[in-house]
């Protein structure tokens, strides 16, 4: 099974081999996102050879998911989220916590939903690891007219690096996610 996966960490680390993978520099360390064809199992192990003690973790490795976080004290020292991309979580939701100081009990109880305990919007599924755009900004941008990838190229920066999300930007706009999001932007607009 494919997997999609975002990893934070204060310092760089060394990832499992047959990763196609990217790093960025996020407030507080290093992210990483990355996709993996491998058997989910092994993250568990490779986590732990990584990380420390306190370690938070969520399985349900017959849905493909496994999720992760090593604090330091109260702080995040490595967060790994891995599943398939419909469940990847919120890569915003999780830098945003990753580059805090302390976490509160709340904040670290969310932590592993992969989601937002402000209620803030998702940006979705990340389409673009180079600058971590997501489906759902993607949808907006669509929505908003861009018609093209390279329309949503000049808008987002995805697909201007590497090129490898171009394809999915290209399908983006015949996704009937993408439409109904266009089609509800227009009523708003005709209103």
């Amino acid at each position: 099974m494919s997997s999609a996966a975002s990893c934070c960490r204060a310092t760089e680390l060394a990832l499992p081999p047959s990763l196609w993978w990217a790093r960025a520099t996020v407030a507080g360390g290093y992210g990483y996102l990355f996709a993996d064809n491998a058997d989910l199992a092994r993250w568990p192990s490779w986590l732990r050879s990584v990380s420390g003690d306190d370690l938070a973790e969520y399985r349900d490795l017959g849905g493909g998911v496994y999720r992760a976080a090593c604090f330091a004290g109260d702080r995040i020292a490595t967060c790994l989220f891995v599943g398939p991309a419909r469940d990847a979580g919120d890569w915003d939701v999780v830098k945003q916590l990753f580059a805090m100081d302390a976490l509160d009990d709340d904040q670290r109880r969310m932590l592993l939903s992969g989601r937002s305990s402000e209620g803030l919007a998702s940006t979705g599924p990340i389409v673009c690891a180079c600058f971590g755009v997501g489906r759902t900004t993607i949808c907006d941008a669509i929505a908003a007219g861009a018609g093209s990838a390279a329309e949503i190229g000049a808008r987002l920066k995805a697909g201007t690096n590497c090129g490898s999300c171009i394809p999915e930007l290209k399908a983006a706009d015949r996704a009937d996610e993408c439409r109904r999001s266009r089609s509800r932007r227009i009523a708003r607009a005709a209103s």
